[in-house]
């Protein structure tokens, strides 16, 4: 999610196949926060306020799954 943000905020061009699979590999993870910028440009440098949202989500989740309790053996 990060690499997707700053790709996008420093204007990557989309017809490059690097930059084409990080945006494909991390579209299903943005897709719920896509609402948060409807009103950005298509084109041209943005700033994705959901990317960054689903990437705090996603370490906020991982750290909670490693800090899980376990049973005493």
């Amino acid at each position: 999610m990060l690499s997707r943000m700053m790709l996008l905020l420093f204007a990557a061009r989309p017809d490059n196949v690097g930059v084409q699979v990080v945006l494909w590999l991390s579209q299903w993870l943005y897709l719920p926060f896509g609402w948060i910028d409807a009103s950005q440009p298509v084109f041209g440098a943005r700033f994705e306020r959901g990317a960054l949202l689903a990437a705090l989500i996603c370490i906020i989740i991982t750290w909670r799954i490693n800090r899980a309790p376990t049973s005493p053996a």
